[in-house]
């Protein structure tokens, strides 16, 4: 007698669920938001006393409002895109210190440079730079500890 016929059975390992990768997206926009803005503040403040000394930031408290909502914008849409496409890898607090500071690094650098325009395009490339060093350091990592692995075990063998 053949066996009965089974419905398959769908795995639920391999399908990623929709409401979790939601979730996970909704909380790296919220990091993102909260990051950016404390990013684009910092920037401008470094930037103001750089420039102006330190009286510019009780003179001008404003500045920081302009900057915290920039990065605020910004940061909601580049963390989550970031984060999926090239961090998933990374730990979240490498992850989120490191293009930080990129883009905080990026922002003075640029606006030292060339003002309004170079904070922008600055933050925007120091981000892009911290994020493909991230990517970069966490896939050669995970091969060079494979590679100490394997050198390890073969010496193992040899004696």
């Amino acid at each position: 007698m053949p066996a009965p016929l089974r419905a398959p059975v769908p795995n639920a390992l391999a399908a990623p669920r929709v409401g979790r990768i939601v979730a996970v997206t909704a909380g790296l926009m919220g990091v993102g938001a909260a990051v950016g803005a404390a990013c684009g503040a910092v920037a401008i403040g470094i930037v103001a006393v750089v420039e102006d000394g330190a009286r510019v930031l009780l003179r001008d408290p404003e500045l920081f409002a302009v900057g915290a909502a920039f990065g605020a914008m910004v940061g909601v849409v580049a963390a989550p895109l970031v984060a999926w496409v090239l961090l998933r890898s990374v730990p979240l607090g490498r992850a989120i210190a490191g293009t930080a500071l990129g883009t905080v690094a990026g922002a003075v650098a640029g606006d030292l440079a060339l003002s309004i325009p170079g904070a922008i395009y600055g933050g925007f490339a120091g981000f892009a730079a911290a994020a493909l060093w991230l990517h970069a350091r966490s896939r050669l990592g995970g091969r060079a500890e494979a590679r100490v692995s394997t050198s390890a075990t073969t010496e193992q063998l040899d004696h």
